[in-house]
């Protein structure tokens, strides 16, 4: 499983898909201070925790949400 969420990670980081943004953004922030592997591992960690809360809420993924939850967290 993580060697399959790594190679999901790698496709969101090369992604151009305007769903895959706010998680390829928060990606590069990363991979410029620890490098692209590093990022892609972090991702892979980032993706299986919105899989397991898309899980136990029963909800869909919604990039949006991602994306002003990283607005807030950045605004501090």
């Amino acid at each position: 499983m993580r060697s399959l969420l790594v190679e999901v990670a790698w496709c969101v980081m090369r992604s151009k898909r305007p769903e895959a943004q706010p998680l390829r953004e928060w990606a590069t922030q990363i991979a410029q201070r620890r490098g692209k592997r590093v990022a892609s591992v972090a991702l892979a960690r980032k993706l299986a925790g919105i899989l397991f809360a898309m899980w136990r809420d029963g909800t869909p993924f919604d990039g949006l949400n991602e994306q002003r939850t990283h607005d807030t967290r950045t605004a501090a």
